[in-house]
């Protein structure tokens, strides 16, 4: 997250969590479930 930041020219992380932490959540629930689909 913090690259992230930096890249985005972001002054606090704080802004890029608030933008991107619902983003990476709903990637972790899409390859929780790819992997749970894999294992079957």
């Amino acid at each position: 997250m913090e690259v992230v930041s930096e890249l985005l020219g972001h002054s606090k992380i704080t802004v890029t969590q608030e933008h991107y932490a619902n983003v990476v959540k709903s990637k972790v629930s899409e390859e929780i479930l790819r992997l749970k689909n894999n294992l079957k």
